[in-house]
């Protein structure tokens, strides 16, 4: 954090009187009442040039250049530079994270704010975290202060979406996993957003089983928020300054003459993606080929043929798709030389040939005690993403701990602090998996039953016509694992407990295992999958 930054702190603000002998900055009016719409008890001195950063009491507060004040030892001014807090603890919401203004240029400091805190406990960080932070250089303008709130509000929102979607992954990865016997390998992130798009749309009950669906009911961000927190979070993991390839793009293709509302199209296009309109009525196939060549296009040529022939017709208003595609370099590669064949256990009695790769080095582990479970952690280049993976010992099996796993156990395992670093021999199956899962039941199951029904449908946020429903949910998942790293693509279309550490010298998974491909600065679960059957 830069030094030339000015931070007061005080116990009360109403205890306190600052005599400044310099003004920090003018608020223009239209911020003065920005903030006091944002402040509860809308205190008399909003729109002076002095203020404090209060701690322990709901107000406004920011910063002065070289503030004089009267007050004990608990005060603290750094003199030159100036920065702005806005602060709000009324509410137990977590309402950002912190910036800084260099040269005028923003750049956000996670690692000095919400990281360690997200890393300690995500699900958690509404409750230890519930303050706004707002800066401003001292040629702030109107249209700044309007980016900046904007931008504090989508990371809000980003932060409080976290645990609703890691929760909806897990429960999705169970659900799919019901047969023993099968693979599973998901985007949860795809498929959430792309709810998430058709929920902008959504009123009433529906809206209502879709959140209820999506983890969302329980969210401190508002139905506005969720989609500015999608935005943000989609913008983190598709940034281009990352040594890793990961594409996410949603497109709403919707049929020309339907009498859709340009806020929703606008709204649309400011959160996921633009709406293109096509021509089901009359040209229902070549619409159809133009969405698979979209989809293709999105995932590096990895999901073909998304929309099956047949699958849209005439009476095809709305189509929704999501493409997401990554590919990723091991940070420590395995030697192709070292791959050998191996037999994997798929149960007790049957073992099938895998070429499993062999990689010598040190790597983060623990061991859970709770469900008799190892946890490696394979950084991919960058360590901007991760893959988790929970391999069961012998006396247990992955369907036990599948069963077991909860978002907040599976944090609270993978914390800075719990694992350890091991000189590790890892045996990794080199292993691609190919899924397509029609999920329309399993979100039936999940309660949102509504939206598949024409007579109960309410997407009146999204057109005038009164017969919009979903009628079908494709969720099409790649994913390839090799010596050098991942691939993976998906694409969606829509017509804290004890536990034991001990050295482990040899990480074997020659029998199923649970994997997670994460985000490391947000924690977001991008993949996860059940590796049971080579």
């Amino acid at each position: 954090m830069s030094a030339s930054l000015v931070r007061a702190t005080v116990r009360a603000v109403s205890k306190r009187k600052l005599q400044p002998t310099r003004a920090a900055l003018t608020l223009t009016p239209s911020a003065v009442n920005k903030i006091k719409q944002l402040l509860k008890d809308k205190p008399e001195h909003v729109g002076v040039k002095v203020g404090v950063r209060t701690r322990g009491c709901n107000g406004l507060s920011y910063t002065l250049e070289n503030t004089e004040t009267e007050g004990d030892s608990d005060e603290e001014v750094i003199q030159d530079g100036v920065r702005v807090f806005i602060e709000k603890k009324a509410q137990l919401t977590l309402l950002g994270t912190e910036m800084d203004f260099v040269e005028d240029k923003l750049s956000m400091f996670y690692e000095m704010t919400y990281l360690p805190l997200l890393k300690a406990c995500p699900y958690e960080v509404e409750k230890l975290s519930s303050f706004m932070f707002v800066m401003f250089t001292k040629e702030a303008s109107p249209s700044l202060w309007k980016s900046v709130l904007t931008l504090q509000l989508s990371l809000a929102s980003m932060f409080a979406l976290l645990a609703s979607n890691g929760t909806f992954a897990l429960t999705l990865l169970k659900k799919l996993g019901e047969d023993n016997s099968k693979n599973v390998f998901i985007a949860p992130l795809s498929l959430s957003s792309t709810l998430a798009m058709v929920l902008m749309g959504a009123k009433g009950n529906t809206a209502a089983q879709m959140c209820q669906t999506l983890s969302l009911s329980n969210s401190s961000c508002g139905t506005f928020n969720i989609h500015l927190g999608f935005q943000k979070l989609l913008s983190e993991v598709n940034r281009t300054d990352t040594q890793y390839l990961l594409r996410t793009a949603n497109r709403l293709f919707g049929e020309k003459t339907s009498d859709f509302f340009l806020y929703f199209k606008d709204a649309c296009r400011a959160h996921y993606g633009r709406m293109e309109e096509l021509d089901f009525v009359s040209a229902s196939e070549e619409s159809r080929k133009r969405i698979n060549t979209w989809v293709a296009e999105q995932t590096e040529g990895k999901i073909k043929d998304l929309l099956s022939a047949n699958s849209v017709n005439a009476l095809t208003r709305l189509v929704l798709v999501n493409a997401i595609y990554f590919k990723g370099n091991w940070e420590k590669q395995f030697n192709k030389e070292n791959t050998r064949e191996r037999p994997f256990r798929v149960s007790e009695n049957v073992e099938k040939p895998v070429q499993m790769m062999y990689n010598k080095s040190t790597f983060k582990i623990t061991y859970i005690e709770e469900i008799s479970t190892e946890i490696l952690v394979l950084p991919y280049v960058g360590q901007e993403l991760n893959m988790v993976i929970l391999l069961p010992s012998e006396i247990t099996d992955v369907y036990t701990v599948e069963k077991a796993l909860t978002y907040e156990k599976l944090v609270a395992w993978t914390k800075p602090d719990t694992l350890s670093n091991e000189e590790l021999e890892v045996f990794l199956p080199r292993f691609t998996l190919e899924e397509s899962y029609d999920m329309e039941g399993v979100l039936r199951d999940l309660g949102m039953t509504d939206a598949f029904d024409v007579a109960q449908a309410d997407f009146s946020r999204m057109s005038s016509s009164r017969d919009l429903y979903l009628s079908k949910i494709v969720h099409k998942s790649f994913v390839e694992v090799t010596e050098e790293g991942t691939e993976a693509a998906a694409a969606t279309g829509a017509t804290i407990m004890t536990r034991s550490l001990r050295k482990v010298y040899k990480f074997c998974a020659d029998r199923p295992f649970l994997f997670f491909i994460q985000h490391g600065k947000t924690g977001a679960i991008l993949f996860c999958g059940r590796f049971c059957s080579p």
